[in-house]
């Protein structure tokens, strides 16, 4: 599993011509399995999302530093803030923060 899978359906999709609907009184009831909420699991999930991103964005002649480009330096950070929010909303998993950074 790499991730990215479902991005790269839709963004088929839509490039095929197809459209999606905004429906705001569908409910939508989400099963994530405990597995799924462990550190190995997400450790595998976003290097697989991170993996995709970097297959699928077309090289740029933008500004590095370290060696990358700075808008994807700037996008992990967004994303380790974005997760360590979440991680702290919930606090049976709210130890994993500390631990993923």
């Amino acid at each position: 599993m790499l991730g990215g899978e479902e991005v790269a359906l839709i963004t088929a999709m839509l490039r095929d011509g197809l459209q999606g609907v905004w429906v705001p009184q569908a409910k939508v009831r989400y099963f994530i399995p405990w597995s799924r909420q462990k550190t190995h699991y997400l450790r595998r999930y976003f290097h697989g999302q991170g993996f995709f991103s970097a297959r699928s964005v077309k090289p740029s002649e933008a500004v590095r530093l370290f060696g990358y480009p700075r808008w994807l330096i700037r996008a992990a950070v967004l994303e380790r803030v974005r997760l360590a929010k979440d991680l702290n909303k919930d606090n049976h998993i709210s130890g994993m923060a500390t631990f993923l950074f």
